[in-house]
């Protein structure tokens, strides 16, 4: 057990999912899963992404699972820097006292307390996921027809662009709104959940 009056071990290694787990141990020697993290992190996203659409094929489904491949990096950054810092505070430091188990402090005091970061920048990362699309259904990996795609309008437009502006024009004026709009939504979102 790790609660133990007077200040316990440290957390066990192997508590708690993904970053959670990554901001509870002590410094110790690398894994893969982090180090495979690294790699994706220091590469722009739209070149491990439109790898993984080009192996899996093209189409919704798989470029739902290329993001969530590529994407869940700067999640697990995010919740194991919150961690490394909630888990010295008093609450924590009162739970572990308190006799509590790892997981419970995990899920229960911890888990509530640095999610909300994770949330915010899940709607900025959904103008970027957007954009992806995008880009994969201008490069003719995206959504393929009869579904519409933006990336698809904008490259077939091109053709006529000289002719009939509005077909390349008025997609690429719907992606720039709705990046923008989700923008300030997720700047908003940060505001109301900033701490005092």
């Amino acid at each position: 057990m790790s609660g133990r009056p007077g200040g316990g071990p440290p957390m066990r290694r192997g508590m708690g999912p993904g970053g959670m787990m990554g901001g509870m141990p002590a410094e110790k020697s690398k894994n893969f899963r982090a180090s495979f993290g690294r790699l994706l992190a220091r590469l722009r996203p739209e070149a491990p992404l439109i790898a993984l659409v080009f192996v899996l094929g093209s189409g919704t489904r798989n470029i739902y699972i290329a993001i969530t491949l590529v994407g869940w990096v700067s999640y697990t950054r995010i919740i194991r820097g919150e961690v490394l810092v909630a888990k010295r505070r008093d609450y924590v430091l009162a739970a572990r006292a308190g006799g509590l188990s790892d997981f419970r402090i995990l899920f229960r005091h911890l888990l509530p307390n640095v999610i909300t970061q994770a949330i915010v920048f899940a709607m900025s990362d959904i103008v970027l996921d957007i954009l992806a699309i995008v880009t994969l259904g201008y490069l003719g990996l995206g959504v393929q027809p009869p579904t519409p795609d933006w990336g698809t309008m904008i490259a077939e437009g091109q053709t006529f662009l000289t002719t009939h502006w509005e077909l390349s024009t008025i997609p690429g004026v719907a992606v720039v709104v709705t990046a923008l709009g989700l923008s300030l939504l997720a700047d908003g979102l940060a505001d109301l959940l900033r701490p005092e």
